[in-house]
């Protein structure tokens, strides 16, 4: 199974990306089964692009509201428009799943698909590197991801070490899916403790209105159990969330895609210039302009 996971709280700026994904995907394959999980209201146009590509639209309700209900502070999280993308799942009925590929909205198809679940198919959890960790061919940033202090939250909370990985194109085997749904609540309050932990000890600003809401929230006990926040980047604090939540699975395999099937950021530029033969592409929203100088937009 291949799915998305949508929320308005991002004013639908994914919108059209999404229909971008979709349609170069069903370039290459029709048999895939493919669910969009979607939050708040959902646009005409991604509906009827998911009834003309055999989609299957999962209503989820209010994201702010469903955030709400599962963890005490879930209002302020909504803030963050991004921390759907896992917890969504249980809404699924993945009785019948043997694997699952997760994509952003913000990735695009050059092959089949199929090609990354019949290769990957042993670890638990398969996902590229995260740009400017220790992995990173690129070099590493640890201004961007310390894995220093990554390191020390990891032993400190006792967990199996997970290497930062990119969330944005995920496959997931062996049923890893149903073990995580039991941490929702834990991956919600390792986004909190890492926002605490960010913004007592001040922040550069760009997040500020939610700093204020953190502030204003968190209580003697909050900022006794923060986690030191492991970064600068605040867009960040999901995926870090999510390795933390992750390390509490016992026995967990992790393994990494090959560039040689999936590129991210701008490494698609090389890849083209080059004639390497893709399988998909994570470019990164920041990178969209770019990549579509690249790549010609799909048209119906």
């Amino acid at each position: 199974m291949v799915y998305y996971s949508l929320s308005g709280a991002d004013n639908h700026s994914h919108d059209w990306q999404w229909i971008q994904s979709i349609r170069s995907l069903r370039r290459y394959t029709r048999d895939l089964p493919v669910c969009l999980l979607a939050y708040d209201e959902v646009p005409d146009a991604i509906l009827e692009e998911a009834d003309r590509n055999e989609a299957i639209v999962h209503f989820l309700g209010d994201y702010r509201e469903r955030l709400s209900r599962t963890f005490v502070h879930g209002s302020i999280l909504a803030m963050y428009p991004t921390l759907h993308k896992f917890i969504s799942l249980q809404e699924l009925d993945t009785s019948s799943v043997s694997q699952i590929l997760y994509l952003d909205c913000d990735t695009f198809c050059f092959d089949d698909p199929d090609i990354l679940l019949s290769t990957y198919t042993d670890c638990d959890w398969y996902a590229r590197e995260a740009p400017t960790s220790r992995r990173c061919p690129h070099g590493y940033e640890p201004s961007n991801i310390d894995e220093t202090k990554l390191d020390a939250i990891v032993s400190q909370e006792e967990l199996t070490p997970i290497l930062p990985f990119n969330a944005g194109l995920c496959i997931l085997n062996n049923g890893i899916w149903k073990r995580f749904d039991r941490l929702h609540v834990r991956f919600l309050d390792n986004v909190w403790r890492l926002l605490v932990g960010r913004h007592q000890r001040g922040a550069d600003g760009s997040d500020e209105e939610i700093r204020k809401a953190v502030l204003a929230s968190a209580t003697y006990f909050d900022h006794a159990r923060a986690l030191p926040y492991p970064s600068n980047n605040f867009w960040i604090v999901e995926e870090i969330a999510l390795w933390l939540t992750l390390g509490r699975l016992n026995g967990i395999s992790q393994g990494f895609l090959s560039w040689d099937h999936v590129v991210q950021g701008d490494e698609f530029a090389g890849a083209i210039e080059a004639g390497r033969p893709l399988v998909l592409s994570h470019y990164f929203s920041s990178m969209e302009a770019k990549f579509f100088s690249y790549v010609p937009a799909l048209v119906n």
